[in-house]
């Protein structure tokens, strides 16, 4: 489908905006942010390769985060804020779960294109000396505040490291408290660890985080859509797999020196 010129209301009202308009996070890095005045990052990079495809422009709309994830897809992709801006076509980084999508039934969730998993990260020399428990306890914990991460860590255990746990305000800013001596680890999504920390990163050792109950530690990145908008949710499929197919995701994700995780679903 992807190859075809497509008609029909769906498609004419898109063209008649100037392309697609498509949701990404704001401030996000590995997966959009702004640089030298450009939103960039892996979700962006993604969602104009699908434009491309579509033989449309991809107009990236770039949001801020919600309370939560339903928050945000009632917001973002099918009902509109309150306050207006109206709504886009699809939506970048949205979790690919069965559970999640049944209780989010206004929108379709489709096309994994990654996995993603909460880590933490130390200098090598101290893993090797030291098991997590004891890193945590002895040292400071890099997290980003109102996070899972931040979330786990006060409360579990019956708040054993609640003391350790030292907030920021971004995962970026944690990394770089981590590289100055400042924290001793950062617990965070790996992506985001690895974009603070940059191409080299031999001297840091990756661990994953336990979590028990039904707390998740790692899940699938996909898009949504708005139900109902067929048309549309078929070529964007289309177009995903086209490019899934030839490697494309992979190199979007080595492109921002991120490793990439094959989706779990």
């Amino acid at each position: 489908m992807a190859g075809e010129v497509y008609s029909g209301e769906d498609f004419d009202s898109i063209r008649s905006k100037g392309g697609l308009r498509v949701a990404v996070y704001k401030n996000f890095p590995p997966y959009s942010y702004a640089e030298k005045g450009k939103i960039v990052g892996i979700d962006v990079d993604i969602a104009k390769a699908i434009a491309s495809k579509l033989e449309l422009d991809a107009l990236i709309w770039s949001v801020g985060a919600d309370e939560n994830m339903e928050d945000d897809l009632r917001n973002i992709v099918w009902k509109g804020h309150y306050l207006g801006g109206g709504t886009a076509d699809f939506m970048m980084h949205v979790p690919f779960d069965k559970e999640f999508a049944k209780e989010n039934d206004k929108v379709v969730i489709f096309s994994p294109y990654a996995n993603e998993s909460v880590v933490v990260v130390r200098h090598k020399a101290r893993a090797e000396k030291e098991a997590l428990m004891q890193t945590f306890m002895r040292g400071k914990i890099g997290v980003e505040l109102d996070t899972m991460p931040d979330f786990y860590l006060t409360s579990s255990n019956r708040g054993m490291y609640r003391n350790s746990v030292k907030h920021f305000m971004t995962v970026e800013e944690a990394v770089s408290a981590f590289t100055k001596g400042e924290v001793q680890s950062v617990v965070a999504p790996k992506a985001q660890i690895e974009a603070g920390l940059g191409a080299d990163r031999s001297a840091y050792t990756f661990s994953p985080l336990s979590v028990s109950g039904r707390i998740r530690s790692e899940w699938s990145l996909g898009i949504a859509v708005k139900e109902g908008r067929d048309e549309l949710l078929e070529a964007v499929k289309s177009a995903f797999k086209e490019l899934k197919g030839a490697g494309k995701i992979e190199e979007i994700y080595a492109k921002y020196s991120v490793s990439y995780e094959k989706p779990l679903n």
